[in-house]
């Protein structure tokens, strides 16, 4: 509890010093400030504006909360810890507290008037070098301000105020002149103290503006009631010109000195409040830059990168590099590349391959480069298509602690303190479940006893970009919780990479170009084509194959007018006008109408078909179709001799040495009907298959005899292929006999949302869309993949588009999911609602026989001939389990019928016989040798050598001599 209400603290003090909460309220104070005086009739306004400011306050702070899951308990317990009872803390508090303190409210209230007053002054101290002669008279003007004389104040701000309309014109006039590109813009407002960030979101609106030392200077002293001394605080050295606020174009301007300086005091607060309430940085922060000449800096090599970091937890030490081109590829795309490498010397031991050294990568290191590379992805400016590499390398494994969250952690920090051009940073934690209780990384002991394994990413303001979990039918409620716990603890992890980024103070560098295309070409094209795509769009008889048709169609005979309009235009300008309106057009119609492309409503599924059983050779086979997505499921069993067997460094890092279930997931080109290479997986299909896995893994049963292999071929694809996997996946292990605890159907919700202009990051309307198509993919901003039974959750995977999904979208996407899951769970169960009883007749068959240990040497044989005659002449397969037990797999029953009489035949417990000296015996021959014949009196009797020399008495050198054969008889 007491770290919840730490944390519930430290997030509400990141609020209260975020432009988010600083510049609503700012603007508030000074737009009614000037009200506060000590005239009687201004008395009832000031409830007035007490009450407005009061609902202000409430408003900020309840979407705030809902944003983030706090409660109101919880704000209320965390008011009471320790971190909350420091002064830095309480002076953040102080703009809350005065909601209920009017005299507090006022003091703050007439100090904000103080403030603008003097900035008053100081406008018409620069504009006419000197102050009116009567305001002066041969007095101090601080010392009037520090009287209070508000008499004379309001005739220095009626005088300004023609001073302060006459900038505002002639700043226009130059503004004009200039031009209206936005490099011009930022120039001007620079030299004239105009805060860009705010001229862009409200054209031609006067504020007043502090530039960061102003910032600094009033932020320290918020919590100060108004006196005498405010007036020394507020120093007017420290003061510059009222702002204006003119219209820029082009692109975003970069962050206002007002919102550095609120969030440079947030986090030096937040430090600082840790220091008060003894508790340290939850974060290992990166050691800073090292000096040249030196080898490392609290062990982290020395790199010719663009910028390296090293993690450590415990002794689990992880190096990440990030490198970026500084010219533009020819590709279309991002060219981001991830790699992980787990290196065999980082957990102490040597490779086993012929060569003994690092050979292919494995699924273990392509899964968690998929992870990195989808935590960071999102974070890239748009039409960024510069080559980027990001290398984590592992140098150390202690066997206790995981490196791939650090690993995730070290790409975010590699890419903070280097120059790459990036929206970051992020944090990444490990929630698991152990016991009813959730555990924040946990080692990997106690994973092995967890029921949930969760990583989440998260940005700034408590926001999603990457998620994936594995877990054991956990319940929905608890699933929600442990997303807002890992969120939360990726915040403490962020704050700690952004101070490790101003410490470095590496300057992002300023791409030679970002793709994309012209706003007039876009408009242009959208002319030409905007009508025919809706219309294309809004055809609902379209299939995806027609569809995809009418739509090429429009682009070959737009992209041709647009080349004719824009002969200097490159192929890719062209080519991204047109998918930039044709997207536009797709989300409007979503976003607007609540249509999709295929008429559906936004929570409906498609079309869903079931079929079991599809051949009967197999030991079981599933068909599932959701619309025009088809995957055909198989399994097979086999001995547990062959499930998949892990290489040492997976061993040592995951503890798992082989696993008798899998699913193969496999995705040729004729499923979108095109034409590809056919070879080896590719990191996508190991990455579905892998989350196909996880939801059919919780159900299979622990002492299941046999090795289970699911392959999942998909035969035509329109979206959603992995989830179509697990469902398909569920009904071959029930058709095949094996007794899964549950039916396990998965789906995938889309995201349309509609960004705020002025804040990127900003969302302000949005549509979820259940069981996506491949289009609403391509042209949505999110893939929330979520599996599990009835009861609970199995698996999920989000893949994020955008800067960051808040909280409250990811509840409704595994709510809208949940929907969708079970009743895909009822269609499933009309075809096959339990496994089978039995498996098939042709299927195999696994048994324990008990061999005595008197009996073990006689049912092996020497040498194990006996095992290996067994094998060779029924096709089974023979492995021990004990001393005593023998595990022995048939791949048919008539297979495991002849195992049965081998084994009784060699086994059978006869009495040694009594062979009586002198007496006549009948004699088996059961080899023939140069030196004479090998035969068997009884069959429980070992062979003996009969010599030639007792064969007849005559001397023979070879016993065919006297005509002898294998099977013979003699006395």
């Amino acid at each position: 509890m007491a770290e919840d209400s730490e944390w519930v603290v430290e997030s509400m003090a990141g609020y209260l010093g975020s432009p988010d909460w600083l510049i609503p309220l700012t603007d508030f104070m000074e737009n009614k400030c000037s009200v506060f005086d000590d005239e009687e009739e201004n008395k009832l306004s000031y409830t007035e504006v007490h009450q407005q400011y009061k609902q202000l306050v409430e408003k900020l702070l309840e979407n705030y909360m809902q944003e983030v899951g706090i409660s109101e308990q919880q704000f209320l317990d965390a008011c009471s810890s320790p971190l909350a009872k420091s002064k830095t803390i309480q002076a953040l508090f102080q703009p809350v507290l005065a909601t209920n303190d009017f005299q507090m409210f006022r003091s703050l209230m007439v100090q904000k008037n103080v403030e603008l007053q003097l900035q008053a002054l100081r406008v018409i101290k620069e504009r006419n070098g000197a102050l009116p002669e009567c305001l002066t008279d041969g007095t101090d003007v601080m010392s009037e301000l520090e009287q209070q004389e508000m008499q004379i104040l309001q005739e220095v701000l009626k005088r300004s105020k023609e001073e302060y309309d006459e900038e505002v014109a002639r700043r226009e006039r130059l503004t004009q002149q200039v031009g209206s590109t936005s490099s011009s813009l930022r120039e001007e407002p620079a030299r004239n103290g105009t805060d860009p960030q705010a001229a862009a979101h409200t054209p031609a609106q006067p504020i007043n503006s502090l530039n960061k030392k102003e910032d600094e200077v009033i932020t320290e002293r918020s919590s100060a009631s108004v006196s005498s001394k405010a007036s020394d605080n507020c120093s007017t050295e420290t003061k510059t010109l009222p702002a204006v606020r003119v219209p820029v174009k082009g692109p975003t301007p970069p962050t206002t000195s007002r919102e550095k300086g609120a969030n440079q005091a947030a986090e030096s607060w937040l430090e600082e409040a840790r220091k008060e309430a003894g508790i340290s940085k939850p974060f290992r922060a990166i050691p800073p830059k090292r000096p040249a000449g030196s080898a490392s800096v609290n062990g982290c090599p020395q790199t010719q990168s663009a910028e390296a970091a090293a993690q450590k937890l415990g002794e689990t030490s992880v190096m990440v590099t990030a490198v970026s081109k500084t010219k533009p590829s020819p590709s279309q795309f991002m060219p981001l590349v991830v790699d992980y490498r787990q290196k065999a010397a980082a957990a102490g031991r040597i490779p086993t391959n012929h060569l003994r050294r690092e050979l292919g990568t494995s699924d273990s290191e392509i899964l968690t480069s998929r992870l990195i590379d989808r935590s960071i992805r999102p974070l890239f400016p748009s039409g960024y298509f510069y080559d980027t590499q990001i290398l984590c390398n592992i140098l150390a494994v202690d066997g206790v602690n995981d490196p791939d969250i650090l690993a995730i952690n070290g790409a975010s920090a590699a890419l903070a303190v280097s120059d790459i051009p990036w929206n970051g940073p992020i944090g990444a934690v490990r929630i698991g479940l152990i016991d009813g209780e959730f555990v924040v990384n946990p080692t990997r002991k106690e994973m092995s006893s967890s029921t949930l394994n969760l990583v989440v990413a998260g940005a700034p303001s408590s926001q999603v970009v990457m998620m994936e979990a594995a877990a054991e039918n956990v319940l929905q409620q608890d699933f929600c919780h442990a997303i807002k716990l890992g969120v939360k603890h990726t915040q403490q992890i962020i704050l700690a990479i952004q101070q490790l980024a101003r410490d470095h103070k590496v300057a992002k560098r300023a791409p030679q170009k970002l793709f994309g295309a012209s706003p007039e070409m876009v408009e242009y094209t959208r002319q030409m084509a905007g009508e025919k795509i809706y219309a294309v769009f809004t055809d609902f008889s379209h299939d995806k194959i027609s569809r995809d048709e009418a739509v090429n169609k429009i682009r070959l005979d737009t992209e041709e007018q647009v080349k004719e309009r824009f002969p200097h235009a490159e192929p890719f300008e062209v080519i991204e006008a047109f998918n930039v309106v044709s997207k536009d057009i797709f989300r409007n119609l979503v976003l607007t109408e609540y249509r999709r492309c295929d008429g559906r409503d936004l929570t409906s599924l498609r079309d869903i078909s079931c079929e079991v059983e599809i051949f009967k050779p197999l030991h079981g086979s599933a068909l599932f179709q959701r619309g025009q997505t088809q995957v055909l499921c198989t399994v097979t069993f086999d001995s547990l001799e062959s499930s998949v067997k892990t290489d040492i460094v997976t061993t040592a890092l995951s503890g798992i040495k082989d696993k008798n279930f899998m699913l193969h997931y496999e995705f040729p080109p004729y499923a979108t009907n095109e034409i590809g290479k056919m070879g080896g997986i590719n990191r996508r299909e190991l990455g579905h298959g892998a989350l196909a896995e996880k939801a059919l893994r919780p159900v299979i049963p622990k002492d299941f005899p046999f090795t289970i292999r699911v392959t999942s071929e998909v035969l035509e694809s329109n979206g959603s292929s992995s989830m179509a996997s697990a469902c398909g996946g569920s009904l071959a292990l029930m058709d095949a006999g094996v007794p899964i605890s549950s039916a396990v159907a998965g789906v995938a919700v889309g995201l349309i949302s509609k960004p705020n202009p002025e804040k990127p990051f900003e969302i302000l309307d949005y549509r979820l869309l259940t069981d996506i198509l491949g289009i609403e993919d391509y042209n949505g901003d999110m893939d929330f993949k979520m599996a599990g039974t009835s009861k609970g959750i199995t698996a999920l995977q989000a893949d994020v588009k955008i800067p960051g999904l808040p909280l409250k979208i990811v509840m409704e996407a595994i709510q809208q999911a949940t929907v969708a899951k079970k009743e895909i769970l009822g269609i499933m169960n009309k075809t096959l609602s339990k496994p089978r009883t039995s498996r098939k007749e042709n299927g195999p068959v696994v048994e324990n026989v008990r061999v005595p240990i008197s009996r073990r040497a006689q049912f092996i044989g020497p040498g194990g001939y006996n095992l290996r005659r067994l094998q060779a002449q029924t096709g089974v397969t023979i492995s021990q389990v004990d001393e005593e037990t023998f595990s022995v797999f048939a791949p048919t029953p008539h297979a495991m019928h002849e195992a049965q009489e081998f084994i009784t035949d060699v086994c059978k417990d006869d009495q040694e016989q009594q062979l009586e000296f002198g007496a006549v015996y009948t004699a088996t021959i059961i080899e023939i040798r140069d030196s004479g014949v090998m035969v068997k009196l009884y069959p429980n009797m070992s062979a003996v050598l009969l010599h030639n020399s007792q064969l007849d008495h005559k001397r023979i050198k070879h016993p065919s001599a006297l005509g002898l054969e294998v099977g013979q008889q003699i006395q």
